[in-house]
C-alpha cells in the first residue's frame, strides 16, 4: 500500500499538467486535488480518488452559508470620485443572493452640483462582481446589468444610492472558497 501512494502521486502530478489542477497536502496528511476552472474538490483516498460529500448532505453547513455576510465597503471610480460599495452576500441550495448598494460622493459634477442629476445622466455601460479566493484570485466574475441599478432618492428628489439584489446559481464550494470581492464598471 506505501508503494502505491507515491506511484499515485507521480500519476496524479502528471494529469495535473497545465495548472487544470493542483495538489495540496493538508496538515492531517490527506491529500487533496482542485480542479482550478470548475472548483469541484477530490480526495486521495489510499490509491483512490474520492469525491467528497456535498453541503447538502450536511445542514449545519448549508445553515452556515445562508447566514448573511456582510463584505469590506470599497470605493468605486466615479469620474473624479468614489462612491462606497457594499456588499452583503447569502448562499441556500445552490443559488448566491447578493444586494450590491453604491453609496455616492455628496459633491457633483453636474449643473446643480447634485451627485445625482451627473450620476443619473452617467450610468455605466458594463458592471462586473468579481469574487476572490484568499489569493485574489477569481473565483468567479458576474456581469450585471446597469438597467437593474434601482435609485434610491433623498427627500428632495435627488438619487443618493442605487442598489442592485439578485440571485445567481453558485456552487457552494466555490461560496467557501470566496475571501474577498471587487467590483469594476465602464
Amino acid at each position: 500500500m506505501t508503494r502505491m501512494l507515491p506511484l499515485t502521486l507521480i500519476v496524479l502530478a502528471a494529469a495535473c499538467a497545465r495548472d487544470h489542477y493542483q495538489l495540496t497536502e493538508l496538515k492531517n496528511g490527506e491529500v487533496i486535488r482542485l480542479d482550478t476552472q470548475s472548483g469541484a474538490l477530490t480526495l486521495l483516498e489510499g490509491s483512490e480518488l474520492h469525491v467528497p460529500d456535498s453541503v447538502e448532505d450536511h445542514p449545519a453547513d448549508s445553515d452556515a452559508l445562508a447566514k448573511r455576510r456582510a463584505w469590506p465597503v470599497l470605493g468605486a471610480p466615479l469620474g473624479l470620485d468614489y462612491a462606497k460599495t457594499s456588499l452583503a452576500t447569502s448562499w441556500r441550495a445552490g443559488q448566491l443572493r447578493y444586494d450590491l448598494r453604491l453609496d455616492y460622493p455628496d459633491t457633483g459634477r453636474g449643473g446643480d452640483g447634485t451627485p445625482g442629476v451627473y450620476y443619473r445622466q452617467h450610468l455605466p455601460n458594463s458592471m462586473s462582481l468579481i469574487f476572490l479566493d484568499a489569493d485574489n484570485f477569481v473565483v468567479r466574475q458576474v456581469l450585471l446589468d446597469p438597467g437593474q441599478l434601482v435609485g434610491e432618492q433623498d427627500t428632495s428628489g435627488v438619487v443618493r444610492a442605487r442598489e442592485i439584489r439578485d440571485e445567481i446559481p453558485f456552487e457552494a464550494g466555490d461560496y467557501r472558497r470566496v475571501a474577498g470581492w471587487s467590483f469594476s464598471w465602464r
